[in-house]
């Protein structure tokens, strides 16, 4: 994969997240209040639909960590790749005021 690539997975997975992070939360509330009432009503689906909702929470958290993980390191990568290009751009001979590229140089065996 090249940079053009990875960019748009970096963009995705950060948009991924910030979509996750409101999305994969809308039942919360309500969820919270309906096991209270039914916990409190004295019915046992009340810590049934508690247990559901934490796991719903942590389930979330573990994708948003996922997807930030991956959004950061493709954000890392793609600024390692591009120093790791300057350096070996910099430390390459120049002929004739440009950079002697692998295309360059196959034109001086001709």
């Amino acid at each position: 994969m090249n940079s053009d690539e990875l960019g748009p997975i970096g963009t995705d997975a950060y948009g991924l997240y910030n979509q996750l992070k409101t999305d994969g939360r809308h039942a919360h509330d309500n969820s919270k209040t309906a096991a209270a009432h039914l916990t409190d009503g004295g019915l046992g689906t009340g810590s049934a639909l508690d247990h559901v909702v934490h796991t719903w929470e942590n389930q979330v958290n573990a994708l948003l960590q996922a997807c930030a993980l991956i959004s950061d390191h493709l954000d890392y990568s793609l600024a390692a790749h591009a120093n790791d290009e300057k350096k070996i751009a910099a430390s390459m001979p120049k002929v004739e005021g440009e950079y002697l590229t692998a295309s360059k140089i196959s034109h001086y065996f001709h």
